[in-house]
């Protein structure tokens, strides 16, 4: 006897605490990065993105974003402090949901509160504390309505040289995942 499929309920949802997250790799030459524009696909797997369209969110779901973060992450070996250090402080962030600015503002200050951390090194760089606890929280949440589209621009005034290739960045949205009931 085939198994029974649960549809989804009309008219219901349920929200849970799921971030939204999007990691690209920095390359010479390249002054802006746009972030949640392309999905989960051959190109992109589930532990560099959990899009699955691209630019918004499958419909009936939303989002309320109580929290940004930027979590620079090394590609390879040679990838030093100072690299990243670049990446965290020539740089700033445009958040833009439907037609406005959400969120504008130097990549260093939304902390990372995640990522590696080890106090017997001196070539380890990263924005911000690893924990949980040390991001940039906004006072007022930004929500990202049904079928909206949004992306985030990590953007150099000056394009990185090649000492920039290899760094991937991540981009967190921290918040309530709002979506329909099975």
């Amino acid at each position: 006897m085939p198994e029974a499929r649960m549809g989804r309920v009309p008219g219901l949802l349920d929200e849970i605490n799921q971030p939204i997250y999007d990691t690209l790799e920095l390359a010479s030459g390249t002054a802006t990065y746009r972030f949640f524009t392309v999905p989960v696909s051959g190109a992109k797997s589930r532990l560099l993105t959990n899009m699955t369209l691209q630019g918004q969110l499958p419909a009936p779901q939303s989002f309320t974003v109580h929290a940004v973060r930027v979590i620079a992450k090394s590609a390879t070996a040679d990838a030093s402090s100072a690299i990243v250090n670049h990446m965290i402080n020539n740089s700033y962030i445009v958040f833009k949901v439907g037609e406005k600015e959400a969120i504008v503002v130097p990549t260093l200050v939304l902390s990372a509160g995640a990522g590696l951390w080890n106090s017997n090194t001196t070539d380890l760089a990263q924005n911000g504390s690893p924990d949980q606890r040390a991001i940039f929280t906004l006072s007022k949440p930004i929500t990202i309505g049904v079928s909206q589209n949004f992306y985030l621009d990590l953007n150099y005034d000056t394009a990185p040289t090649t000492a920039q290739d290899g760094i991937k960045v991540m981009c967190m949205l921290d918040g309530v995942l709002t979506r329909g009931v099975q």
